[in-house]
């Protein structure tokens, strides 16, 4: 899977959003390439098929310390 692979699967345009196993890949992937993860939000999709996030789990603000 490449990286243009993954963006076609994104349920939106503006960001990476994946399901679980290809959001690993793409971790796995970005890791590889020494990437940076700066954050991370869960997106939901709800049983009337909007996607949103949790109100519980939001994700991360930043996940590196400037």
């Amino acid at each position: 899977m490449t990286l243009a692979g993954l963006q076609q699967l994104s349920v939106s345009q503006s960001e990476l959003v994946l399901p679980y196993v290809h959001a690993i890949t793409a971790l796995q992937m970005l890791e590889t390439a020494g990437a940076p993860l700066l954050g991370w939000e869960g997106w939901l999709l709800y049983p009337d098929g909007t996607l949103g996030h949790a109100d519980k789990y939001q994700g991360t603000v930043e996940t590196v310390k400037a």
